[in-house]
């Protein structure tokens, strides 16, 4: 039998001046025989980045080296890299796929395990009615990983990290949104799934579920993680060197929290609506959420209707146009800013504070500057 010969072979990425993403390709030769070969044509190539490189023994009809079709995108998903099925290309593994066009609903039920399966263990998300399985192994352990994503969710930047089932890829997304939610999305490569999760969920929630799920087991579980089970402890912590200084203290400091939306005038666009995950801050106002160009609830699942955003468009308007004029008649003002602010009460879910407050301009803004409205 005739001994087949090995040829070096690069896979790589390509990114084009007038199109979207990368597209994928690879070449019978080095990395810098492939940049060698670029540079001479005329293609308008914005970037090549190196996927991987290896030995191949397969050839094409023509007698060239090729790798199979079918082990391109496997490849690439084994190097973070992720199919954007919304702009047919890929993305490499710094850059996020972008998010789609269609709004999710709020999640009302989430909730993340650990169980035990045939072979290794898993991580099962829980949505609403949606259920999905993540297959996890020691051999492609995901769990720094699964850190280090968090701790970029927690810095309120939007993040994707891949999980490698062994040889099947599931995408995770958390794209950073108002409220302390993010917009989560489980995409399955290569599975039978009817419909991805794609929702929106509380950050806390996201981040102390997932956390917790992967430090601590049952202890009568532990044989089916065996690489991390410290039997010889009392406590049911697996997972000691995962420890996270940065999740610790934001779990710690989010416990006992409130979450807190302000309505108070500003200046900009009309600014009237404030929010804060960790209400214990004082002054509880956080950042801007509603102004006079809009309000976007879709993350706490309510909306908000036309004439009660105009009618905050009007009052914060008046203020901003006419607030230094000695006329100006603060006390109509704030009655009309607490009967807005009353109707809110009304769609704001229960579980969030809600606070008027008087703005710093008001001369009589330390007499009684914030007023709390409670659920009915």
């Amino acid at each position: 039998m005739e001994d087949k010969k090995f040829y070096p072979v690069t896979m790589f990425g390509v990114r084009f001046e007038d199109k979207d993403g990368w597209i994928l390709a690879e070449w019978p030769t080095s990395y810098k025989e492939v940049i060698q070969e670029l540079e001479q044509r005329d293609m308008r190539i914005l970037e090549v980045r190196e996927i991987t490189q290896g030995l191949c023994c397969t050839r094409d009809e023509n007698g060239n080296p090729k790798v199979d079709d079918s082990l391109l995108p496997i490849m690439a998903f084994n190097h973070g890299w992720a199919f954007d099925s919304v702009h047919e290309c890929w993305r490499a593994p710094s850059e996020l796929i972008p998010e789609s066009p269609n709004r999710p609903k709020a999640a009302k039920d989430f909730s993340i395990s650990v169980g035990k399966i045939n072979a290794g263990w898993a991580l099962m998300f829980k949505v609403d009615e949606q259920e999905h399985t993540i297959q996890c192994s020691n051999a492609s352990d995901p769990l720094h990983d699964l850190i280090g994503w968090m701790e970029e969710i927690y810095s309120n930047r939007s993040a994707r990290v891949m999980i490698d089932e062994e040889g099947m890829y599931t995408s995770l997304t958390a794209y950073d949104r108002c409220f302390g939610h993010v917009r989560l999305t489980i995409h399955a490569y290569y599975h039978d799934v009817d419909k991805p999760i794609d929702a929106y969920v509380s950050k806390y929630s996201l981040i102390k579920s997932l956390y917790e799920a992967i430090l601590f087991i049952p202890k009568d579980e532990k044989s089916f993680y065996d690489k991390r089970a410290c039997p010889e402890k009392n406590a049911e912590e697996i997972c000691p060197d995962l420890r996270s200084q940065t999740l610790d203290k934001y779990l710690h400091e989010m416990r006992n929290a409130q979450p807190v939306f302000t309505v108070m005038a500003d200046f900009g666009s009309g600014p009237w609506g404030w929010f804060t995950e960790n209400g214990s801050q004082y002054p509880p106002i956080g950042g801007n959420v509603a102004d006079a160009t809009g309000a976007d609830f879709d993350e706490l699942g309510f909306e908000m209707d036309t004439q009660l955003q105009n009618d905050f468009n009007t009052w914060v308007t008046s203020f901003e146009n006419e607030y230094s004029d000695k006329a100006f008649d603060w006390d109509a003002f704030h009655i009309k800013g607490l009967d807005l602010t009353q109707k809110f009460r009304k769609i704001l879910p229960s579980n969030i504070k809600l606070i008027y407050s008087k703005p710093v301009e008001d001369p009589g803004h330390d007499e009684s500057t914030f007023t709390e409205f409670f659920p009915e």
